[in-house]
């Protein structure tokens, strides 16, 4: 039987959490699914870990590959992965435990290219955000075009650049290629633009069920790689400044939407810049 949903999880040296992101998929109450597990060289106890769980259940299969960095994890993944529907989850996160049922029966309803629900940003001080919360009337839409929904996500302040939050059809993964930018971090930025813009349908869910854990020790996004990330940001913005130009040329989605495609890019050099303030004496 074609499993509903691959769940796609990059590992690299996760010991110290991956079993909890790994049993808040094992006990979903949905069990259609498969779990592709990519450990992308991971020097510590992550490969055992893991091991075990696909010793406990046969839904959980283990690739491993030279250390490459998430994005080649996630590509991999995605070529190993079998289901109508790919969702990805990062080792160091968890989900409550009516995700995919939940999920399911949105993708059932509307054979949409996208289902979005939200995140729920958790600090070890045992704070709670919701950075990406919709307004009405879209915290619940069954049915949107994806340049639409994009263009009306940024109005409000409210796009998600987390891949976390997209459960995307396979077909259209794969019609149209979006595969991860490799080399680079922030390449959520780019991935997750490109498939809500270009997408033909999208269903916004209003389920909170994605647990993004900060803070972690050792993360990509917390340790001292600022000059990595001020040079990831400025290759994002201009691959993402090449689409722009190309939606805008070719005139095949709204045109308030690619505007804010441009937008975007802005609020990203915005960042470049506060990286770049925080390197005083530096050249990058």
């Amino acid at each position: 039987m074609i499993p509903e949903i691959s769940v796609i999880i990059p590992v690299y040296n996760a010991e110290s959490y991956i079993e909890e992101c790994l049993n808040s998929v094992m006990t979903q109450t949905f069990r259609n699914i498969e779990v592709v597990l990519i450990d992308d060289g991971s020097e510590d106890l992550s490969n055992e870990i893991m091991q075990s769980f696909c010793i406990k259940d046969k839904r959980f299969k283990l690739f491993s590959q030279p250390n490459a960095g998430v994005s080649a994890a996630r590509n991999e993944g995605i070529k190993r992965s079998a289901g109508r529907y790919i969702f990805f989850l990062d080792s160091d996160d968890t989900l409550i435990s009516t995700t995919f049922e939940e999920l399911s029966i949105r993708t059932h309803k509307t054979d949409a290219d996208i289902i979005m629900g939200n995140i729920l940003f958790c600090t070890p001080d045992g704070k709670h955000t919701m950075p990406y919360e919709r307004e009405e009337p879209f915290k619940d839409v069954l049915e949107i075009k994806g340049d639409i929904c994009y263009l009306e996500l940024m109005r409000m302040n409210s796009f998600p650049p987390l891949v976390g939050m997209y459960l995307i059809k396979r077909s259209f993964l794969f019609n149209n290629q979006f595969f991860f930018r490799k080399g680079v971090i922030h390449e959520d930025e780019l991935w997750c633009m490109n498939v809500l813009i270009l997408a033909d349908k999208v269903s916004l869910l209003d389920l909170t069920y994605y647990l993004y854990k900060q803070n972690r020790e050792g993360s990509l996004m917390n340790t001292n790689n600022k000059e990595f990330r001020i040079h990831s940001l400025v290759e994002i913005s201009q691959e993402i400044y090449s689409l722009a130009n190309s939606l805008y040329k070719q005139n095949v989605i709204n045109k308030n939407a690619v505007g804010y495609v441009y937008a975007r890019i802005f609020l990203l050099y915005h960042e470049i810049a506060r990286l770049i303030i925080d390197l005083p004496g530096k050249n990058v």
